[in-house]
């Protein structure tokens, strides 16, 4: 895997494929080769090709719930929610106000539900069906998936019901010291804060979830409409160089870090 997650961080998605595909050959059991087919969707991910990258994590999902892993089910319906709706760098701090546009034509325009809401429910139900997770680990997956939702909902402009999955996690983050559930409250109250233009609010939050990219450059977006910062440029988020999800899509957002509008991080061509 080594030899694959270098090459994705570097930039050469086709030859990253070949080795997370080698790597899936010698896996000596299906959760490992699971996790590499889920490492090899985001190299699509890295090219932009959004089409090919919802393939690949509906692919996933089906293996993983075929063989009975709900977690990395359930994480591949995530990813295949997340490809729908942050499709440009604006989309992570910017409210959008179309649905058919922030679906590349797989979404009816009469259709009033946003798909990733309900790549989410199919997450949410695979997680519910676990029966091989302590409950303290479907918590922690449960918390990671409502912020997630709440991301969701708050970049459609959706703050009423943002609202609702923002109190089922603080409720949550009230009864549990879990760090996963911690983090999750406070980078999605930051995010819709971010997202309802309440920079100075948001930075408090965002602040405390200092691992998760998105809330790093979340934070110093918030602190540059504020004066805190002069650019975006000046955030944390250059440390993150791992082939995690969210760098996956940070791998992008970095060309674009000194202005947050102007490149574009979804499908060719939209």
């Amino acid at each position: 895997i080594g030899i694959a997650d270098t090459y994705t961080l570097i930039g050469d998605q086709a030859k990253a494929r070949r080795e997370y595909f080698n790597a899936r050959v010698l896996a000596t059991d299906k959760m490992t080769e699971l996790q590499d087919r889920l490492q090899s969707a985001f190299t699509y991910v890295r090219e932009r090709d959004f089409a090919g990258a919802d393939l690949a994590f509906q692919g996933v999902a089906q293996q993983a719930q075929h063989a009975g892993f709900a977690v990395i089910e359930a994480e591949a319906w995530r990813m295949r929610a997340r490809v729908q709706f942050i499709n440009t760098v604006a989309d992570l701090t910017d409210v959008k106000g179309s649905i058919a546009t922030k679906h590349f034509g797989f979404l009816p325009k009469k259709q009033a539900k946003p798909m990733e809401l309900e790549y989410l429910a199919q997450a949410e139900q695979a997680l519910k069906g676990a029966k091989a997770i302590s409950e303290s680990d479907r918590q922690d997956e449960l918390a990671i998936l409502l912020r997630e939702r709440v991301e969701a909902l708050a970049g459609r402009g959706r703050f009423a019901e943002a609202e609702v999955v923002l109190q089922q996690l603080a409720t949550m983050a009230n009864n549990s010291p879990s760090s996963a559930i911690q983090t999750a409250y406070n980078g999605a109250e930051g995010t819709v804060l971010v997202y309802q233009t309440n920079y100075n609010q948001a930075a408090a939050f965002l602040e405390r979830d200092d691992e998760n990219a998105f809330s790093q450059f979340r934070l110093a977006y918030a602190r540059k409409q504020t004066g805190a910062s002069s650019s975006v440029e000046s955030s944390g988020i250059m440390q993150f160089n791992e082939a995690t999800a969210e760098q996956a899509f940070l791998s992008l957002l970095n060309k674009a870090a000194s202005d947050p509008n102007g490149v574009k991080i979804g499908p060719r061509g939209q």
